[in-house]
């Protein structure tokens, strides 16, 4: 009797008996890692690097001028504010810079918002997926979220359309349309915890000295690497409790269907400044954003990527 070997006529069989949906699941994994692999590519393209140093030191001139103005405001000096990001881009333009300035700094935080995306999004570094890690690429994307909407901002301004509605008044509007929901006030009040958990993961980066992982500092001066941490110390945890702080606020409008007590950052050194204590409260947070824009600027220079 003949025999013979129908592996293969078994196996074609089996993919005709297959469900249709695994074809497409097939094609969709397929598709994803193609497009991770291109990502990753992109992130390894020197023009993409460089833009998100210059954001880093985007990031560094804005954390400057909010801390600086809390800083003057906590001392009493003629001029200090607490203001947010958004309205430091105002102030860079009307200081006297103009459009040249601004358009700089658009262009570097559209950068830098690019590149908090890439990471959140496929993580060039291709480090194992943890839980923590899950959460802090999902806090990195949104992050990277908020410089290009920050970059957008800037486009704005040098446009002659001015930076709009202050953070505050943004964050009140959009608190005010879903608190009026059913189901809103709900998905408020999630936003508000996950801002409270992004803010403990700050503060615990900088505590702990995390942050300094993502960081070239091998080859840097002995005193530089001490200064970074220094500055992680100080400024990763108030810019986590400035978070946090919002979070809370987002809270308690929820739960008490009042628009009016939500906030952005610009509100919340404005709440320190106005708590038992505020001037002694402001001078520490503006110590603490200080140190997050002298720290950027470690950045700029010291951001471990991807080699070309």
């Amino acid at each position: 009797m003949r025999t013979f070997d129908d592996t293969g006529g078994a196996e074609r069989r089996a993919s005709r008996a297959r469900a249709p949906g695994d074809g497409a699941a097939a094609l969709l994994e397929r598709a994803a890692g193609a497009a991770v692999a291109v990502a990753r590519a992109v992130a390894r393209f020197p023009p993409v690097q460089l833009l998100a140093r210059a954001g880093f030191v985007g990031k560094s001139t804005l954390y400057g001028v909010v801390g600086a103005l809390a800083l003057r405001a906590s001392l009493g000096l003629r001029g200090g504010g607490t203001i947010d990001a958004k309205e430091a881009l105002s102030i860079v333009f009307e200081g006297g810079r103009g459009n040249g300035a601004v358009a700089v700094l658009a262009v570097a935080l559209g950068g830098l918002g690019f590149w908090f995306v890439l990471e959140g999004a496929i993580d060039p570094s291709g480090a194992p997926l943890t839980p923590f890690r899950a959460v802090s690429r999902i806090g990195q994307a949104v992050g990277g979220l908020g410089y290009l909407a920050l970059a957008a901002v800037a486009v704005r301004i040098v446009s002659g359309e001015g930076a709009g509605p202050s953070g505050d008044e943004i964050v009140r509007m959009l608190v005010g349309q879903y608190v009026a929901l059913p189901t809103g006030r709900w998905a408020v009040a999630i936003v508000g915890v996950a801002a409270v958990i992004v803010g403990a993961r700050q503060v615990w980066l900088g505590i702990s000295g995390a942050c300094l992982a993502s960081l070239t500092l091998e080859r840097v001066p002995r005193r530089l690497r001490r200064s970074a941490r220094a500055l992680a110390v100080v400024g990763f945890p108030a810019q986590g409790g400035l978070f946090a702080l919002v979070g809370v606020f987002l809270v308690q409008a929820a739960l008490e269907r009042d628009p009016g007590e939500a906030t952005g950052t610009g509100g919340a050194l404005h709440a320190v400044a106005a708590s038992p204590y505020g001037s002694w409260l402001l001078l520490i947070a503006s110590t603490g954003l200080l140190a997050c824009a002298a720290y950027a600027g470690i950045e700029a220079a010291t951001r471990r990527m991807p080699r070309p």
